[in-house]
């Protein structure tokens, strides 16, 4: 589609050579007029690409003054035409801006040079003109506060976060230098904070706010802001400025600060607690630990932290303990078990380890909170009771021998009394019958004294030797116990009769 000229020209054999050589060189004449003050609606209605102006008119307004109207209202691109023009006229046109001038009587090839060269500029100008317009629209819709400098420090550009924050009109701050609005302390120390754009600009690479940086605002308003600073390079890689992005950090530090108290709250109810406490991030690694359990281990904070605890655990509970804990981790699922862990002295205790994961208010998991308790003296309890709930099982079996024994003996001594009754003194079978009873006595005595042991015998108060009890108790218990245990009595002389079951 051909591009559309519109011709101002008070010549008419100009105006008919120049409609002809438009043609012929393949653009489409829109309209003309030897008037200034017709041109500028003329524009308006037929919408040209380009504009060809004489610069002298005949009327009220010159060629000057309505291409000057021209652009400011219909952003066209205007080209001068002129025959002659004092020095006046020429800074006057200068003024305007113009795309191009062509001198009267014109070739034809110098025509269609001028003409495209000026439609050329004139895209060139519109998609930069554009590009400008989003990326301003982009800097006035972010959230973030920012302002740009030239390569003296002097602001050129601040977007409405950035009028805010400053509390500086638009149009007072620009033009000035960037100290001036841009006002920064120290929070602790109250002094003045070097000026970003001045390191920027001395060092050519990005810089940062120190912690802790306060903005004071043009009505004297302290706001804690946190921003980076970086340079603005040309194509042949010049700093040509400063951009300085920054953000009200109120809220990120009231929030911080709560954080802050509820970690100091956590740390104080966990040191405090009666049982060991310990904590990880969600790489597995410990972040923290408990004073009860650095009082156990001996160890400082930072020997614990990420995997130093484990030195600590006994080596066959350790395959055992971390397949545990590894799964645990990726299930995210709570675990317990219990495994040996060495204390300060060197001693390996018993300890319950309990883990609960950590999910955030949104579901995310967020690590791993746990507890140890030494449960030594429990396992020795356990054992004790385990050790007594044998030996009651040994006492029932022992009853049940023993009754079924008892019953024997009385066969045995009743046959054996009855043998001794019949058969003659001198007769040596009736000694053998004495020695067969005098066994099956000392046989009910043991058996006596096993019953005695498994608590089934009726209570039979009689006058006792402890000595001799312990004695015959020592035979007994010698059968019954292994080899490798030994067993030692300490018996006092002189020792009272005593009337006892």
């Amino acid at each position: 589609m051909p591009e559309k000229i519109f011709v101002v020209e008070d010549e008419f054999l100009v105006v008919r050579d120049l409609k002809n050589q438009l043609i012929s060189l393949g653009y489409e004449v829109v309209g003309s007029t030897p008037l200034a003050e017709e041109a500028l609606a003329l524009t308006k209605t037929l919408k040209p690409n380009l504009v060809l102006m004489d610069i002298r008119l005949q009327g009220t307004m010159d060629g000057i003054t309505a291409a000057e109207n021209i652009r400011k209202t219909c952003k066209l691109p205007v080209v001068y035409l002129t025959a002659n023009a004092d020095d006046a006229t020429l800074k006057r046109a200068l003024v305007t801006e113009p795309f191009g001038y062509i001198l009267k009587p014109f070739e034809e090839r110098e025509l269609k040079t001028v003409i495209e060269m000026a439609l050329y500029k004139h895209r060139s100008e519109c998609r930069l003109q554009e590009s400008e317009r989003r990326f301003a629209t982009t800097l006035n819709s972010i959230g973030d506060a920012v302002i740009a400098t030239d390569e003296k420090g002097i602001i050129t550009f601040l977007n409405p976060v950035a009028c805010s924050l400053t509390e500086w009109p638009l149009s007072e701050a620009l033009g000035k230098p960037l100290a001036e609005v841009f006002h920064i302390i120290n929070h602790f120390t109250r002094q003045p904070v070097d000026n970003p754009a001045t390191l920027v600009l001395r060092y050519g690479q990005k810089v940062g706010l120190a912690n802790n940086t306060i903005l004071v605002s043009h009505n004297g308003q302290e706001i804690p802001i946190d921003d980076c600073a970086s340079p603005i390079h040309d194509d042949e890689g010049n700093c040509t400025g400063v951009v300085l992005v920054f953000r009200d950090v109120t809220e990120k530090k009231k929030a911080e600060e709560q954080i802050q108290k509820s970690e100091a709250r956590f740390r104080q109810l966990a040191n405090a607690a009666p049982v060991m406490m310990w904590l990880t991030n969600t790489e597995q690694q410990h972040i923290f630990f408990s004073k009860p359990w650095l009082d156990f281990t001996g160890r400082t904070i930072a020997q614990e932290c990420q995997q130093g605890w484990c030195v600590g655990v006994r080596q066959e509970d350790q395959e055992r303990l971390f397949t545990i804990y590894d799964n645990a981790f990726l299930q995210r699922k709570p675990f317990q078990m219990e495994y040996q862990h060495k204390r300060h002295d060197g001693i390996y205790r018993w300890l319950l380890l309990t883990g609960v994961p950590i999910f955030t208010s949104n579901n995310d998991f967020d690590g791993f909170i746990g507890s140890c308790i030494d449960v030594t003296e429990h396992k020795h309890l356990e054992e004790k009771v385990q050790q007594i709930q044998k030996m009651e099982s040994i006492g029932q079996l022992a009853s049940g021998v023993a009754h079924d024994f008892n019953n024997l003996l009385m066969v045995i001594n009743g046959y054996s009394s009855l043998l001794i009754r019949n058969i003659p003194k001198k007769h040596t079978w009736h000694t053998a019958a004495k020695e067969i009873l005098l066994a099956g006595e000392r046989a009910a005595e043991l058996t006596r004294q096993l019953l005695i042991f498994s608590s089934k015998q009726m209570i039979q108060m009689k006058p006792l030797q402890l000595n001799k009890v312990i004695n015959n108790m020592e035979k007994m218990l010698r059968r019954l116990i292994p080899e490798n245990i030994a067993l030692q009595t300490s018996l006092a002389k002189n020792l009272h009769i005593i009337e006892a079951d």
